[in-house]
This record gives structure tokens, C-alpha cells and sequence, in this order.
């Protein structure tokens, strides 16, 4: 046997190692965080989830372009700004009319007879007009689209929203004695209708709201001081997935040639796209229009 071979004994722990099996028997730390499975019970309330479009959502237009442009704007400045109103009060009219808010005509006063003499000559008092019906959702914006060209005039507005009529009620049975055969066949409806009614099975149903209509025009003033309207979108709520609501998003070069283009949302029954319209030569054409967007 080698006798500077070495030899291996067992060694007793360390003092360190000691030290540290005791201190992993201490009582655990009160303020140490614990993790577990689930939601904590003093946690906040669920966030909101975002689900379909939010009623006063503002969207802007943005184009990437590997040149750099002088900033364009696109609003149109009015020689006098009373024409301004004017045209505005113009277009509103144009748009009540495609909603169908139009007021009807004061009925005029009935004409006397002829041969027929009076003492005292009597005016009969003219009608007032009654006020035009309220727009709702109205966008009026007005653009310059070109350096030096007319203004591009764009109205979006849509009817109020009306509220369903109330139900009719069924008619109630009485206690009283009919008298007649008629009457004793009235009375006997009524009691039929009475109890369907009360079981659930009324054949009276509720008046359904008349759907919200949508209009948007796009225009220019003529030579005379009217309105030249190149475009017009009307639909209403029921028949979005055939003609969807056309909403004004912003005026952008998209063609990089210093003329602007009007970008549109066509917002439908459940989905959505943009559209960009071109106004040149008294006419306003739709280049293109994206796929629709759930």
C-alpha cells in the first residue's frame, strides 16, 4: 500500500449548514405575499370590455409618405362669413327633406261665399310656420380641397330617434247587462279579449319605433348663390347591410398631387369601411373602398 495515498472520511455538518436548516424551521415571515390560484376577493370590479363601436368615437387620418410635404389645410376661409349660415340653412333643408322632417303646410283659411256682404271687413289671421323639425347627430364641415377652388361643402345628419308608441290595451269586461244582440256580441269579444289577456295570449302587439334614417350630402355652391349638390347617401336603420351610414372622417391627400380627397366610413350592419371620394368638375366619384371591418 502506497503510503502517501489519501484517505477519505465522513465529515460532520458544517457549522453554516446548521445555522441554515435552523433558520428554514423559523416561522414563516406575516408579511411574506403568498401566492395563490384565482382572483384576490378585494380586487376592483371587472374592467369594461370593449365591445362594438363606441357612440362618440373620433377617428383621424394619417398617410405615410416617403417625401416631405408642406402641411396642407384643408379648411375653406368665407369672404364673408354670413354665407357660411346661409349655405348651412340651405343644405339643412335639403337634408330634411331626404329624411322626410319636413313640416306640413299651414292649412289656409276657407274662402268666402260669393254675393255674401258683411258689415266690418275681417283679415283672418295667417298661420304661423311651424318650427323645422330638429336634426340630430348633424356634422357641418366645409373644405378647400385645392388651392384656390370653391368650397366643398359636407352635411351629415340623421332623423331623432323616436320612441315606440305604447301598446293598446285590451278592452276589460264589464258587469253591466247589454241590451241587444249587438251589444251582447260586443260584450262577448270583450271578455274573450279580457282573458287572453290575462293568460298571455293577447293578439294586441306593440308598436314598433319607425327606424332612424341617415343622410349625408356633399355640395358646392353655385353661380347664383345656391346649392350644387354632388352626392347624396340616405338610408335608415333597417336596411344598413344594403346602403350602410356614410360618416365624414377627414379631408387627405392620398394621391400625393397637393388635391384633397374626402375619406368616409360606410358604417354598417355589423361591420364597417372606408371609402375615399374625389370632388372635381362639379362631381363627387368614389376611387375606392376598402373590405368590410368586423
Amino acid at each position: 500500500m502506497d503510503p502517501d495515498r489519501p484517505t477519505l472520511h465522513r465529515s460532520h455538518k458544517a457549522a453554516g449548514e446548521e445555522g441554515m436548516a435552523e433558520t428554514a424551521m423559523a416561522a414563516p415571515d406575516p408579511d411574506r405575499p403568498r401566492l395563490k390560484r384565482g382572483k384576490p376577493a378585494d380586487s376592483a370590479s371587472e374592467e369594461p370590455k370593449l365591445e362594438g363601436l363606441p357612440a362618440a368615437m373620433q377617428q383621424a387620418v394619417a398617410v405615410s409618405d416617403s417625401r416631405n410635404r408642406a402641411e396642407h389645410p384643408w379648411k375653406y376661409s368665407w369672404a364673408d362669413p354670413a354665407d357660411e349660415g346661409k349655405m348651412k340653412v340651405s343644405l339643412e333643408e335639403i337634408a330634411r327633406t331626404a329624411l322626410g322632417l319636413n313640416a306640413p303646410l299651414p292649412a289656409s283659411a276657407p274662402a268666402k261665399k260669393a254675393g255674401v256682404k258683411t258689415g266690418s271687413r275681417k283679415v283672418a289671421p295667417v298661420p304661423e310656420a311651424a318650427a323645422p323639425a330638429e336634426l340630430a347627430d348633424e356634422e357641418f364641415r366645409v373644405f378647400e380641397l385645392a388651392y384656390g377652388s370653391a368650397a366643398t361643402m359636407v352635411l351629415t345628419a340623421a332623423s331623432p330617434v323616436t320612441e315606440p308608441e305604447p301598446a293598446a290595451s285590451a278592452p276589460v269586461a264589464t258587469d253591466a247587462k247589454p241590451k241587444g244582440m249587438a251589444a251582447t256580441a260586443r260584450a262577448a269579444r270583450a271578455q274573450q279579449a279580457a282573458e287572453d289577456a290575462r293568460q298571455g295570449g293577447s293578439s294586441v302587439s306593440p308598436a314598433k319605433a319607425a327606424p332612424q334614417k341617415f343622410v349625408t350630402i356633399i355640395a358646392q355652391p353655385d353661380l347664383y348663390g345656391g346649392i350644387m349638390v354632388l352626392y347624396k347617401s340616405v338610408t335608415d336603420s333597417a336596411h344598413l347591410d344594403e346602403t350602410p351610414r356614410m360618416r365624414l372622417v377627414d379631408a387627405v391627400d392620398a394621391m400625393g398631387d397637393n388635391r384633397g380627397e374626402l375619406l368616409f366610413e360606410l358604417r354598417g350592419d355589423g361591420q364597417r369601411q372606408f371609402a375615399l371620394f374625389r370632388v372635381l368638375r362639379g362631381s363627387a366619384e368614389q376611387l375606392f373602398a376598402t373590405v368590410g371591418i368586423p
